[in-house]
């Protein structure tokens, strides 16, 4: 509660809630479906709104996102880390979101492409708790950092490019069994070491990215996960749908690891409203990626 105070207080009152010499200027942006409080121009402001605009639509269009009235989203976005830091919850955090009975919150440490994955992992974890069903949290990590790497090509976008961090976390240890992958409810247990957190998320990514790429598993991912969805277990949902026993699920992954590379896929865009515009940023991961169409 005291973080969302903070975060309220940064959306609406940022410029008196920390006196210093110079006050910072805000400026406002606005949205179909986001208010943008921005530490800059407003031009930028309404750039950011913009953006988020092209990444809801391409939400909406994939998920089933529950209808009916929401307050649009509040997006707060710092100048740099220095500004940010003041409100950060825990370190190496560029970004994060709140989502309360007030309303759903995403604040950014700015709005430079460097810190995009992380925003639209943020922002896919807004729109995975709109489509109702309350998933493992393999599964909400697990989307969450599959689509936080799209990005535009041409026409299409293009999802599931290689996360270098989590690469980095295979080399360097083990696999966690996928029984205790999948008994991992809401919540990483407290006390767990960063090492073993950080290789949970990652394997949550591969395992997430096989189930989306990967031909074998690709053409059931959607039953997979709306089964997983509906109550149905983890290894209970592979082998029902994918005739794949939890052994087998398993080595599969550890193959599609082993490999030089892993697929990308290509969808096509969303239609752009007027005024939309989806970032089409420089990838800065591992150019090992190769592409197959949807």
């Amino acid at each position: 509660m005291a973080l969302l105070c903070v975060l309220v207080t940064a959306a609406v009152a940022i410029p008196i809630a920390r006196p210093r010499a110079a006050a910072a200027t805000w400026s406002y942006g606005s949205s179909d479906h986001f208010d943008v409080y921005f530490e800059g121009k407003e031009k930028d402001a309404r750039s950011a709104a913009a953006a988020f605009e092209g990444f809801h639509t391409f939400f909406e269009r994939i998920l089933t996102v529950q209808a009916g009235w929401r307050q649009k989203a509040r997006l707060v976005i710092f100048a740099n880390a220095k500004e940010y830091s003041l409100y950060q919850p825990r370190t190496n955090v560029e970004a994060y979101w709140l989502g309360t009975p007030d309303g759903d919150f995403i604040a950014l440490q700015s709005f430079d492409p460097s810190i995009w994955t992380d925003a639209i992992h943020e922002f896919t974890h807004l729109m995975i708790a709109r489509t109702g069903p309350i998933y493992p949290l393999w599964v909400n990590e697990g989307l969450a950092q599959y689509y936080s790497t799209m990005e535009m090509s041409g026409a299409k976008m293009r999802l599931g490019l290689e996360l270098p961090s989590a690469m980095d976390t295979f080399r360097k240890s083990e696999l966690i069994p996928l029984d205790r992958l999948f008994g991992i409810d809401r919540a990483v247990p407290a006390g767990t070491t960063p090492a073993v957190e950080a290789q949970f998320y990652a394997q949550s990514w591969a395992l997430t990215h096989m189930l989306m790429t990967e031909a074998a598993y690709r053409p059931h991912a959607r039953e997979v996960l709306s089964a997983i969805a509906g109550g149905m277990s983890s290894a209970e949902a592979f082998d029902a749908i994918c005739g794949k026993a939890l052994a087998a699920v398993a080595g599969d992954l550890r193959k599609y690891l082993g490999r030089i590379r892993v697929d990308s896929t290509l969808v096509d865009a969303p239609p752009a409203p007027k005024n939309l515009a989806i970032p089409d940023r420089k990838s800065t991961r591992l150019n090992s990626s190769h592409v197959s169409e949807s």
